[in-house]
This record gives C-alpha cells, structure tokens and sequence, in this order.
C-alpha cells in the first residue's frame, strides 16, 4: 500500500509538473494558417509594447469617427476567420470592426502566453485610439471563448462602450478543472499562469455586459456564460440560442442574434 501511495505521489508531482510547464501551450493553440488572409477586409500592422509585430483586419466604413468594435477570437482560431461576420457587423450596424491578431497565430512570431495576449489587446486598442481615430466611449469589445477572458480583461483597464462575450468560461482555471480529476484539480489554482476569469471580471466592468451561448455548448458549459452575466455589474442582455454549440451562435442564432448584437451596439455610449 505504501508503494502504491508513493506512485500515486510521484504521477500527481509529474502530472503538475507537466501542468506548470505547458499550460500554455495547453490553452493557446493556434491553428494553421490558410494559403490567404485577410481576402474582404484591410490589413493593419502595429506593435505591442514589448515590440511584438502584430496585425488586424480592418472591415466596414473608412470615415472617421464611426465607432469601433474590436474582436478578441478564441484559442483555436484566427482572426481570419471572423472576416464575414465582421463584414456583417459592419453591414448591419455602420460600425467598424478590428479583428485583433495574437502573437504565435496567424503566422506571426512569438509564443502565446497571458501576459504577451494582454500586450497584444492593448495594442489593438492603441490602434484603434492612435490610428483610427476612435474615442474610448466609441469602442466595444468583443470576445469568443478565450477572447472573452481577453475582452473582460481589457474592460477593467478602460471604460468602453460595450462588451460582448460569446460563449465565455468563467476562467480558464475552471475550464481546466474539468478536465483534471481530484487531487489536480484542486492544484490548478495554485499555479496557472493564464489569469482570464470573466465571472471575477464582469463585477468590475462600468460597460453594459452583453453575453450570447449555445444551449448545446460542449466546450464551454451554458452554466458558465449564465454565471458571468449575472455577475455582470452592469447588465446588457443574455443570449441563449437553443440548438447553438460552442462556434455556431451566430450562425445558429440568425436574426436573434442579430438583433441582440445591434441593440449592444446601439444602445449608446458607456457612462464615463
């Protein structure tokens, strides 16, 4: 019995050890890039501030001062892929849109990690401040999956018009609790690094927080957008598409969603 409790010491030790060094490239994972971005949008180049070249795509009306809505993808995915819908947006609303790229996605250099994605959300915003000429109050946020961590994250730092979260965890570490049995679990708190937790975020958001689900999310329990909405300490409106999984609301939602993101976006500006 106690060889056997030794083993089961030492599995937990490396399991944790492994944990401790990889995290991020467990929650970070970018996927291939295609042969062309960027097809119906405009690139934009800038840096972070640490001096990681980054980019974006740029869609809807080039007059200043349209409002902007700046989007934060999930873990698996690219900014390229929002292009349509950021097209739609911009459509449908008149706004602007940033698709935001990370460092290590998209072909650009780097290595992924909390701290780096924060630089990088920040230079967005600088952007769109510096280059586009988008007052604070006429930004929104948006962010999907692990992008709402980034979007909630960036929230508490200013004061922007709104903030969208698709399919939000209410943390990463909780995320990877699901995924751990006990005794790992309960160790996951003590040393993860990726820090987004939208439900310890939302309390302290000015901005009227707007969240969408999938009812048949198996990525990203509906419980846990439900829970980040009602802690929002200001409360836009909750989104549930029933037959929605994790990457399909909008699509799954139609003109529901539709309408849910034009009355976030045109509700009016954020009070200062």
């Amino acid at each position: 019995m106690l060889r056997i409790g030794v083993i089961l010491i030492v599995a937990v030790l490396l399991a944790v050890t492994a944990i401790w060094i990889f995290q991020e490239r467990l929650v970070f994972l970018p996927p291939a890039v295609p042969a062309a971005q960027g097809r119906g949008a405009e690139r934009v180049d800038y840096a972070a501030a640490d001096g990681q070249q980054l980019f974006g795509f740029v869609t809807g009306v080039d007059s200043a001062p349209s409002p902007l809505l700046i989007v934060f993808h999930g873990n698996a995915d690219l900014a390229d892929s929002w292009i349509n819908w950021a097209r739609e947006v911009a459509r449908r609303t008149n706004w602007r849109v940033l698709l935001a790229e990370y460092r290590g996605y998209g072909g650009l250099r780097g290595r992924p990690t909390y701290e780096g994605v924060m630089h990088d959300a920040r230079a967005a915003l600088a952007y769109a401040r510096d280059h586009l000429g988008v007052a604070s109050n006429d930004v929104a946020l948006y962010g999907h999956s692990v992008g709402a961590g980034v979007a909630a994250q960036l929230a508490v730092e200013v004061t922007p018009r709104a903030v969208l979260l698709e399919a939000p965890p209410t943390s990463i570490v909780a995320m990877g609790q699901r995924s751990y049995p006990p005794p790992i679990s309960w160790l996951l708190p003590l040393i993860s690094r990726v820090h987004f937790a939208p439900v310890d975020r939302t309390p302290e958001i000015d901005a009227p927080v707007w969240v969408a689900l999938g009812e048949r999310d198996n990525v990203v329990p509906p419980r846990m957008g439900r829970t980040v909405f009602e802690r929002a300490k200001r409360a836009g409106e909750l989104l549930i598409v029933e037959h929605a999984g994790h990457g399909d609301v909008s699509s799954s939602g139609g003109e529901a969603y539709w309408a849910w993101l034009e009355r976030a976006l045109l509700a009016g500006p954020a009070r200062e």
